[in-house]
């Protein structure tokens, strides 16, 4: 499809657009881990190397946090504003779990560093594997499941600034 080969090209010209159709690979991503039936109940403990999967609830405040957490990261990265993001997404965490009755493993989470890499982890997982899906696709533009997501996700981008351009007008 010739469409989806001019868009790997904008792709590698355009680092903007790079950054974009790789946000939206990875807002639209859904975790391919089942979540449990049940939810573990009051008085449990998460231990060092929990999946974030299994906490619906505590996956769900990062979900949404997530393109403010991109954003900051590529527009003011390692600034104040950026670190006080990071510090309150960590006190939300802490407060869903609370009121759960959850409780991190006090000899794994020493510090509310430990959860904060933990979630810096999560976010830079995230990716990195919508970057090798992208690599994946931008390698076979031509293949048709590959060219109808480039497809969708280049017509989401361009849905965003229509919306964002209308907005600011």
């Amino acid at each position: 499809d010739q469409t989806s080969c001019l868009l790997v090209l904008l792709y590698i010209h355009d680092a903007d657009l790079a950054k974009k159709l790789l946000l939206s690979m990875a807002l639209s991503r859904t975790n391919p881990r089942i979540p449990p039936e049940v939810l573990p109940d009051s008085g449990h403990v998460l231990q060092h190397r929990f999946f974030w999967a299994h906490y619906p609830p505590l996956e769900a405040v990062l979900k949404e946090a997530m393109p403010k957490y991109y954003s900051l990261s590529i527009e003011k990265c390692q600034s104040v504003e950026q670190q006080n993001f990071n510090n309150d997404l960590v006190t939300r965490v802490l407060e869903v779990a609370n009121r759960r009755g959850w409780v991190f493993d006090p000899r794994a989470f020493v510090s509310n560093k430990v959860l904060r890499d933990r979630i810096r982890c999560y976010y830079k997982t995230h990716i990195q594997n919508a970057k090798e899906r992208l690599n994946t696709m931008l390698r076979n533009p031509t293949k048709r499941a590959n060219a109808v997501h480039l497809m969708e996700h280049y017509e989401m981008i361009q849905s965003a600034l229509k919306d964002h351009d209308s907005s600011s007008s």
